[in-house]
């Protein structure tokens, strides 16, 4: 990576690394459309990322997140969060921000509801909640407030009413 020219790279993969830090160099690549960090130990990102304004796709599977990174929502141009199989309990109100995203896959999370802010997302057309424990009246919730999205969703749990 040292020695590649950030221009021509559009796409990097650290997946599977068992990192914990992304590179400072990482931000030499402003024209990065994709980063893969699924499968490390990220906890949190560093705020080097905002120097990656074309990003688009974002996928940070199987990491030990507990918190949604706020710095996603910085980046206007995201169109795919894929930040399933952590363990994130809450969608921050900033996802607003995110006016270009189209597909949030957030499964095996322990999401406890969506803020109302998640819902102003008009880009957005595929949210995956497999995993994510909802009851029967929330899921009719959500769905309602949004029935042009395409909800990927397990069946609801009676136990959680």
């Amino acid at each position: 990576m040292l020695n590649a020219n950030p221009d021509t790279i559009y796409g990097l993969s650290f997946s599977k690394e068992k990192r914990t830090e992304l590179p400072v160099e990482l931000s030499r690549f402003s024209h990065l459309r994709l980063l893969d960090i699924s499968k490390n130990k990220f906890v949190v990102l560093p705020d080097l990322l905002d120097s990656l304004k074309n990003l688009e796709v974002f996928i940070a599977s199987k990491n030990d997140f507990t918190l949604f990174p706020l710095i996603l929502t910085r980046l206007s141009k995201l169109k795919k969060i894929i930040i399933n199989r952590n363990n994130i309990e809450q969608i921050p109100d900033l996802i607003q921000n995110c006016k270009s995203l189209e597909k949030l896959d957030l499964s095996d999370n322990p999401i406890g509801n969506v803020p109302n802010s998640f819902f102003s997302l008009q880009s957005l057309k595929v949210v995956d909640f497999t995993g994510v424990r909802f009851g029967p009246r929330y899921q009719t919730y959500i769905k309602n407030m949004r029935p042009d999205i395409e909800w990927i969703l397990d069946p609801p749990c009676d136990c959680m009413e």
